[in-house]
């Protein structure tokens, strides 16, 4: 994923995060069940996958404190 990937990523809103959660997982279970039947050009493909998915939790999960804390400090 490129670092432009990654700025649009800190854009999206956690909802449109937690649909491209939910695609990347599906488009890594379905490099998995081709890997077996087919020969891919790029064999590394499944590791970037799992990379992207990764940043996107990781991005997901900040996005998450960040809005925890902010209305714990409304209450406050």
């Amino acid at each position: 994923m490129k670092r432009k990937d990654v700025e649009k990523l800190h854009q999206l809103s956690v909802q449109e995060l937690r649909e491209k959660l939910i695609q990347t997982r599906k488009e890594l279970i379905d490099l998995r069940m081709s890997e077996g039947r087919e020969k891919t050009k790029d064999v590394k493909i499944i590791g970037k996958k799992r990379d992207d998915l990764a940043r996107i939790m990781t991005i997901l999960k900040e996005k998450e404190f960040l809005e925890e804390a902010k209305e714990e400090d409304e209450k406050v």
